[in-house]
């Protein structure tokens, strides 16, 4: 309902419109994700992306566009998420200062399941390095602690791959003292935990994602 009402009042002004068009999107997709509808999310940012862009505000411009590279991503379309990916061809430094640090570790950590998936193993090694020393100084802190454990379980997914399953997995969680629903209040974290658990558990990331997203009921 609350979306709907925004998209009234977005049709109302053109300046309405295209200040909240980014934030529409963004949310539109993500439930569409999460109702069983990620290829019309794909293609209702794809749409926005192409048709808009010029007219989006710089910041949600990057973020749907990293959105995008992450549901390609999930939905195991890895040549057109690194394809989207690639068009992040700024400096780091312009990224932080538009859109900040965070939203930086996420586009590297991003990176590095995309990389993993099209066997580039020694480039995705390298952006682990990358963010272990970039952001070493944020895995204390609360908002960040369970980087640096998923950091920690893709390099055994990487180094040990005929070693993990479902148990090992439950035993990383237990290490680092996991809180699942801590966790998936952020539909993005949602995402990196069902790519990680799809490799332990050998199934299909979107699978997972949806069947983790009904158990928080």
């Amino acid at each position: 309902k609350h979306l709907e009402r925004l998209h009234n009042l977005m049709l109302l002004e053109n300046k309405i419109f295209y200040s909240y068009l980014g934030r529409y999107i963004a949310i539109d997709s993500f439930i569409k994700v999460f109702d069983y509808q990620i290829n019309e999310a794909i293609t209702v940012i794809q749409e926005t992306i192409n048709q808009y862009n010029e007219k989006l505000n710089p910041r949600e411009g990057l973020n749907l566009l990293l959105n995008l590279s992450a549901l390609l991503l999930i939905n195991h379309d890895y040549k057109q998420a690194n394809k989207f990916l690639n068009e992040f061809n700024k400096s780091d430094s312009y990224y932080q200062k538009t859109m900040g640090r965070e939203w930086l570790l996420r586009k590297e950590m991003i990176r590095a399941l995309i990389l993993l998936e099209l066997k580039h193993i020694d480039l995705a090694e390298k952006t682990l390095i990358s963010i272990k020393q970039k952001y070493a100084d944020l895995f204390s802190s609360k908002q960040y602690k369970m980087v640096y454990p998923f950091i920690k379980a893709l390099e055994k997914y990487i180094n040990e791959p005929h070693e993990i399953d479902l148990e090992e997995l439950k035993s990383l969680e237990k290490a680092f003292d996991f809180q699942k629903e801590k966790v998936f209040r952020d539909p993005r974290l949602i995402m990196f935990y069902a790519w990680l658990k799809g490799k332990y558990t050998n199934q299909k990331t979107y699978d997972i994602l949806l069947k983790e997203y009904n158990l928080l009921d």
